[in-house]
């Protein structure tokens, strides 16, 4: 019981955590202004860490230097989940777990970080879907409107709207729904296989 809340409190905390990381870095990379509500947020939550001394620049490919600044929030984010991973091994398997398993580690985290971005796409686009009925009026929506409106895009493409009303975030939900069980069995299947050399395959 203690250990199932404690690692729901692991989960909460690292999510919160990645999730600020990754819009920081969503939201530069899309050129928005960081003087709305929730640009105002992000932006608080994580200049203790990437906060920028020069005028923020469009994210440029690695191979391009002068990239650090830009890439930080989303290598901050693929930290907290490596160590959200490693507070696990270490929690469910022993002390010396997570460095005999630092590659499947990685990987975790790598999953860990793909479940935070379809976790906060699917709240994105849940919270557009509701401010556009309750209050499309509302300074958020217009920064949650540039947020989902790529992912939106292709389907309103294709999918013309029902008596006035837009489909698109509904299929676009029940698509992230489907990639979120794939990859979470990937990941619980990925963390019993990362306690296994050390549990003698009592997991």
């Amino acid at each position: 019981m203690l250990v199932d809340m404690v690692r729901l409190a692991l989960q909460v905390v690292a999510f919160l955590l990645s999730a600020v990381f990754v819009l920081r870095f969503y939201m530069h990379w899309r050129r928005m202004s960081f003087y709305g509500a929730l640009g105002q947020f992000v932006k608080a939550a994580t200049d203790w860490l990437c906060a920028r001394r020069t005028p923020p620049s469009k994210v440029t490919p690695l191979r391009r230097g002068r990239v650090w600044s830009d890439w930080l929030p989303l290598a901050a984010a693929l930290g907290v989940q490596l160590i959200h991973v490693a507070l696990l091994l270490a929690m469910l398997g022993g002390l010396t777990l997570p460095v005999l398993v630092l590659p499947r580690a990685l990987g975790l985290a790598v999953m860990g970080l793909m479940m935070v971005v379809l976790n906060l796409l699917f709240v994105l686009v849940l919270v557009e879907v509701v401010l556009s009925w309750v209050n499309p009026h509302s300074p958020v929506m217009g920064e949650v409107g540039a947020l989902v409106e790529p992912f939106l895009r292709p389907f309103r493409r294709v999918i013309p709207p029902l008596g006035g009303v837009d489909l698109s975030p509904l299929v676009l939900l029940l698509i992230i729904q489907v990639v979120q069980v794939a990859v979470s069995r990937s990941w619980e299947n990925g963390l019993l296989a990362a306690l296994t050399p050390l549990s003698g395959g009592m997991l």
